[in-house]
């Protein structure tokens, strides 16, 4: 091999510089735009596509990170890159990112195997950690193993050579890389991250999955950051395993990665084999030959959103002891505290056709509630969910810094009583979207209060 290190990492920047031709699908290409010209459809929309394509997710974050756009903060996510940018600017952009040549098209089976294995390492690591932000662990699992996939897709021949010493000395594919030469792919990607403007904690932890690789490395590191990395390489060994259809056993792991539970890794694994359905057409996904073990596996009793029901139990209670529906709107109110940074309730003011402030939950500085009203025949984030009675979640909350949102109707319209207000801070150290436990818990809020209202009435 007369390729050197350095040829490595500037081919691979030229490819995901601003003028590169790291590919994209020319379907998912079709599929934004369409999404692009109507106006019913949602920011998940468009992510749940973009997150189809390894190569899309990676090229957006680095162009909403660019100075070009401005960014006081980060992003991390495309779900936040496509609120920031808009639906119609995005789908230009990945229109302007296309190579008609697919992934899942004439790729050799090493590169193939690569593609499967990037996107089974993001879904596994994303089901990690019930509160996290699926969606950046998704990313994080793809960044991982970014430089196998574009080793394959610009140096095959070097690609078909590493994987022959692999097999031949049974050691992996980084394993061999880095004895040919002499310095780990991930480092190359973390390099080649320069050309790409991608937030600091994916480069961060990138490099902090050398600690758990090799305990002698030494690096300074939050430990919050270690964490993560230590689920993303063991996300990345599961995959690894399963791709190239090797029997692993489940219950080896937890004494490997010190602290992760057994139930969370079987937990994560069957979430990446129920979510396989959203990249079929990725390089022709198929894991027939997964033997995985996990003959011990117990559930856990109750559902996976089991916590709600803990949290609701307080509600349930009053609502049976015919409470009245100040007493029920405190209590939801306590019970979004314990997930959101800021809680609001908005009240019908008697006999005014306002939303008031009656409880205010957090803090925002030069905010004054007591002169805060909403008029209910105005066009406002509150007024909109009355209108459709059910549970929002607007782009944008009534603060600068306000995402992911959510607000919560109590009555209609016709017969408005109140909207609950909820927002997260942004922030680079936390998820910034809505999980699905915790949809579960808005969903059941509304239900709860909103039928023990039409029981009183």
């Amino acid at each position: 091999m007369n390729l050197t290190i350095e040829q490595i990492t500037q081919r691979f920047k030229k490819a995901l510089s601003k003028d590169g031709d790291f590919p994209a699908s020319a379907r998912v290409i079709a599929e934004l735009q369409k999404l692009a010209n109507d106006p019913s459809s949602t920011a998940q929309q468009m992510t749940d596509i973009i997150l189809k394509e390894p190569s899309l997710g990676t090229r957006i974050l680095g162009i909403v990170n660019s100075a070009y756009f401005r960014r006081v903060k980060p992003v991390l996510t495309v779900s936040e890159a496509v609120i920031v940018l808009g639906s119609r600017q995005i789908a230009d952009i990945c229109a302007s990112l296309l190579i008609l040549n697919k992934f899942s098209s004439n790729a050799n089976d090493n590169l193939k195997l690569a593609l499967q294995k990037c996107v089974f390492t993001g879904l596994v690591t994303s089901g990690f950690q019930e509160n996290s932000c699926h969606e950046l662990g998704f990313l994080l699992g793809v960044f991982r193993n970014l430089g196998e996939v574009m080793l394959f897709y610009y140096f095959p021949e070097v690609g078909m050579k590493l994987k022959q010493i692999s097999n031949s000395k049974n050691i992996s594919f980084e394993d061999s890389f880095r004895l040919i030469f002499q310095k780990d792919l991930i480092e190359v990607v973390v390099d080649v991250f320069d050309v790409l403007n991608l937030p600091k904690y994916y480069r961060d932890t990138l490099k902090a999955t050398q600690l758990i690789i090799n305990p002698r490395t030494t690096m300074t590191v939050s430990p919050q950051i270690v964490e993560k990395a230590k689920y993303l390489e063991l996300s990345e060994e599961i995959a690894r395993n399963v791709v190239e259809g090797k029997e692993l056993d489940l219950m080896t792991l937890p004494d490997k990665y010190q602290g992760v539970q057994y139930n969370q890794i079987v937990k994560s694994v069957e979430l990446a084999f129920s979510s396989l359905d959203k990249f079929e057409e990725v390089a022709n996904l198929d894991f027939s030959n997964v033997r995985l073990h996990k003959t011990k596996y117990i559930p856990e009793s109750g559902s996976h959103f089991s916590k709600n029901e803990q949290l609701l139990e307080p509600l349930k209670q009053a609502i049976s002891r015919n409470a009245t529906t100040a007493t029920l709107l405190i209590l939801a109110t306590d019970i979004l505290k314990s997930t959101f940074n800021r809680v609001i309730l908005y009240l019908k003011a008697k006999d005014q056709p306002v939303l008031k402030i009656r409880i205010f939950e957090g803090n925002q500085k030069g905010f004054d509630e007591s002169n805060t009203e909403v008029p209910l025949t105005e066009e406002h984030i509150l007024t909109d969910c009355l209108k459709i009675a059910k549970p929002t979640f607007p782009p944008h909350g009534l603060f600068p810094d306000s995402y992911p949102v959510a607000c919560i109707p109590v009555g209609n319209i016709k017969v408005p009583v109140a909207v609950l207000y909820f927002d997260r801070r942004e922030s680079v150290e936390s998820c910034l979207e809505i999980t699905d436990r915790e949809k579960d818990l808005i969903q059941k809020l509304h239900l709860l209060i909103n039928q023990s209202l039409k029981s009183a009435s």
